[in-house]
């Protein structure tokens, strides 16, 4: 089963320590900001599934977070707050947030809004389609033209990134991260290794090199760089 990227984004460490220890499970994946501009970072170099966020922190607020994302990020979004108003929760509601957690919560209804969210998301879309290519997430196979390829975990969590975000560049740095789950120190030849067998599934075309920048996967195999 395809594991998950989860961003907790708040200014008090001492949520986000509760929160890391309650959110303990092997399929997810846990990031954390302790601000909205910081939490864009990650979004633009990780592949996040869902985010629980405060309203209430330094730089950028949640609200002008959710602002910000909402035109190209699709996951669920969590509100945690002691801001717990009407009017605060429908505007959160208003602006994009699919669910609204005041302060102070139990941490175990959170990890069941949490799951719940991530099941909702699974089910409504346990794969991901772009021009005739299709990634099941949760059997970690590629469907080509009738023919369906086993992916390794690397290969899965790059195409993944990319198919998620089409036409958009990845630096090697962000695929490195995304596939190996670790900091990139120049290993050029594995992320070229990587690409190659990608490319020999989707078709050489789908998967372009821009010229120092990095990689993009296109929707219309009949563009180039």
């Amino acid at each position: 089963m395809a594991d998950y990227g989860i961003l907790l984004c708040d200014d008090e460490e001492s949520i986000i320590d509760m929160l890391k220890l309650y959110l303990h499970d092997p399929a997810w994946r846990i990031y954390e900001a302790s601000d909205g501009l910081e939490a864009l970072e990650i979004l633009d170099r990780e592949a996040i599934d869902l985010l629980l966020l405060d309203i209430m922190m330094p730089r950028l607020n949640g609200l002008d977070l959710i602002r910000k994302i909402r035109d190209r990020f699709d996951r669920p979004i969590l509100i945690m707050s002691a801001r717990s108003t009407l009017s605060d929760r429908l505007l959160a509601y208003d602006i994009g947030a699919d669910d609204y957690i005041a302060k102070p919560f139990e941490p175990l209804e959170v990890v069941a809004k949490v799951r719940s969210r991530l099941r909702a998301s699974a089910a409504a879309g346990s794969t991901i389609s772009v021009g005739g290519i299709t990634l099941d997430l949760d059997s970690c196979t590629l469907a080509v033209d009738g023919d369906t390829y086993d992916l390794s975990r690397v290969e899965f969590q790059v195409l993944r990134l990319l198919m998620q975000n089409p036409g958009r560049v990845f630096a090697k740095s962000q695929i490195y991260r995304a596939g190996w789950d670790a900091e990139y120190f120049h290993d050029d030849n594995s992320i070229h290794v990587i690409i190659n067998r990608l490319r020999a599934k989707v078709g050489a075309r789908r998967i372009q090199t821009i010229r120092g920048l990095g990689y993009r996967f296109v929707k219309d195999a009949g563009k180039s760089a």
